[in-house]
């Protein structure tokens, strides 16, 4: 089949059209030529009807990939909280252990310290029981200083009087 080319009988080179169509009827041709406001029209209505297919596609091939990302991400963020909220616990948790270990040794101290002095009281008030006897039976002795106190003593006062 070979194609023919249609003589043009009438240019349109002049008549201001924008676009033109040769349609081929019976014996000759015809020429229909779009210009002026109805080509800018059939334009805008192409290019809609273009940008509209070209929006459903990407809804429908990537509608599922947002929603996907928007929950992950949404997971992702949720897991992170509560990984932090866990993480914080336990340091509250160790904190609270430290602190109760810590009052627990002061405590274990503080009974300690009071059971000495609870001996050491009895101690003296059996020292000072035995010396009011003594004092009574007449065995009255001059008291001395310690021997670790009066050697004390004796080296710090050479040590003054050598300078």
């Amino acid at each position: 089949m070979k194609l023919a080319r249609a003589p043009i009988t009438q240019p349109g080179a002049n008549t201001g059209a924008r676009f033109a169509f040769l349609v081929r009827r019976g014996s000759g041709w015809d020429t229909i030529e779009i210009g002026g406001p109805l080509f800018l029209g059939a334009m805008a209505l192409s290019l809609f009807m273009i940008l509209m297919a070209v929006a459903g596609t990407l809804y429908h091939v990537f509608r599922d990939d947002a929603l996907l990302a928007m929950v992950y991400g949404e997971r992702r963020d949720l897991r992170a909280y509560e990984d932090r909220i866990i993480e914080l616990r336990q340091r509250i948790d160790r904190l609270t252990t430290r602190q109760i270990a810590n009052q627990d040794s002061i405590e274990d101290r503080v009974a300690a310290l009071v059971a000495r002095q609870a001996e050491l009281e009895a101690r003296y008030l059996l020292v000072n029981d035995l010396e009011q006897r003594a004092a009574q039976a007449g065995l009255h002795a001059p008291r001395e200083a310690t021997p670790a106190l009066s050697n004390r003593a004796a080296r710090c006062s050479r040590s003054f009087t050598s300078r």
